[in-house]
């Protein structure tokens, strides 16, 4: 099965092969990775009920040091490359591909980078790629210490966001989980802070979608570093008929 990635054109792409990897708070919907908490939800009946067994229990109750966990753990060990099922979504393009100006990459989602490469045994679904699940409920959580393992929620956003047809690969941001070899690529940004970056392969890329926008320059740039690592390239057109865009091979003028 094709999967895709919408990105701003960017030169060294095609010399690096890097994918940025997104961490928490860096996403443009507030919900991400924010399950609710249960105990907000509750009724006076429940939490009363709640709070009776809990008084039983005293370590059952958030302490200084199970808010301490959510800053640490997965939620910064772990970061999130997005990829998606559509090639041709006409908000995707102009959300993600600098408004129909940059590109759209088709990975074969077979490859092992898409199955474990750079996979680690200290959270679960790290590594594999999985399907964004759409529901109008938020993920819950009892207690803020269970967020400092947990990863299922970050497969559920909101029904609004179900055009995206997400797919997420979670992948380690600290190379120190990793006993063989430097997978985690760090750069610095323009403001100064740290950025990760995984390295894909041309092998796993089956062509390079160009926008309907770009460039002529830029498109014929594209097509001849592509020809040079063996990668099919196509082009985005609008159609003439409908409101839709068309995907064909690119042929260069």
């Amino acid at each position: 099965m094709p999967v895709f990635k919408y990105m701003k054109y960017r030169p060294e792409f095609f010399n690096e092969f890097l994918l940025k990897l997104s961490m928490i708070g860096e996403f443009n919907d507030p919900f991400e990775l924010t399950p609710a908490s249960m105990i907000e939800s509750m009724t006076e009946e429940e939490f009363a009920a709640y709070d009776e067994i809990a008084s039983q229990h005293p370590s059952s109750y958030e302490t200084i040091d199970d808010q301490l966990d959510v800053s640490c753990g997965v939620r910064v060990s772990i970061g999130v490359i997005c990829f998606t099922q559509a090639n041709d979504n006409q908000l995707m393009w102009a959300h993600y591909a600098d408004s129909h100006e940059g590109l759209c990459l088709e990975f074969d989602s077979s490859s092992t980078f898409f199955n474990g490469q750079h996979g680690c045994s200290s959270y679960q679904n790290v590594g594999t790629l999985m399907p964004v699940k759409y529901s109008q409920e938020r993920p819950t959580y009892l207690m803020l210490r269970e967020l400092a393992d947990e990863t299922e929620s970050w497969f559920t956003k909101s029904e609004a966001w179900d055009y995206e047809e997400e797919m997420r690969l979670l992948l380690p941001n600290d190379n120190e989980m990793f006993s063989d070899v430097v997978r985690c690529h760090q750069k610095e940004g323009d403001n100064g802070e740290r950025l990760s970056f995984y390295q894909t392969s041309p092998k796993d890329i089956k062509s390079v979608i160009l926008g309907c926008r770009m460039k002529d320059n830029i498109k014929k740039q594209i097509f001849e570093k592509c020809q040079s690592i063996g990668v099919h390239v196509k082009e985005a057109k609008p159609s003439r008929t409908e409101f839709k865009l068309v995907i064909s091979d690119y042929l260069p003028n």
